[in-house]
């Protein structure tokens, strides 16, 4: 059986738990900027809400092997804008799914008129900076350890699908 990129649905947020407690300490930080404990993950996992939140999971069986997450709310002029969190086993990566699984999750929030992506991420996170300069014209404040970037996601104006030249 093979990895497959699909919607995490409720009933798998103990898979999503699962995987967020095999990152190792290293990777928890970098994908919640703090460490957290498993107590932590999985009282994070079972909070999540795929009807609020914008997710896609990389799976095989029941298994997650990965997570895009975009939490939605709305900016100070009431745009709908974006937070991303992200993180790949450690035996998947190197293999393009963030970027697939980033390419899905944006394309599903473009549908929903989202109009911008803030990523915040520790500097040391080179796979992140290289993932989020990926995304082309990306706007980048440095703040200490941390870095936040934000990317307009494209309208209705010939390009169809993130990722795509128009």
């Amino acid at each position: 059986m093979s990895w497959t990129i699909q919607p995490l649905h409720a009933n798998d947020l103990a898979a999503l738990g699962d995987h967020l407690m095999r990152l190792d300490a290293t990777d928890r930080r970098y994908r919640f900027g703090i460490a957290m404990s498993d107590r932590q993950l999985v009282d994070f996992a079972q909070r999540c809400d795929p009807e609020r939140d914008i997710f896609v999971v990389l799976k095989r069986g029941a298994r997650i092997g990965g997570v895009c997450q975009l939490s939605v709310y709305r900016d100070a002029a009431l745009l709908p804008v974006a937070d991303l969190g992200i993180s790949v086993d450690a035996t998947s990566r190197r293999s393009g799914w963030a970027t697939q699984m980033l390419r899905t999750v944006l394309n599903i929030a473009r549908e929903r008129r989202v109009t911008r992506l803030v990523v915040q991420y520790l500097r040391c996170n080179l796979a992140m900076a290289a993932l989020v300069r990926s995304l082309g014209d990306v706007s980048e404040e440095r703040h200490g350890a941390e870095v936040t970037a934000s990317f307009a996601l494209p309208t209705a104006n010939g390009r169809t699908r993130v990722g795509e030249t128009g």
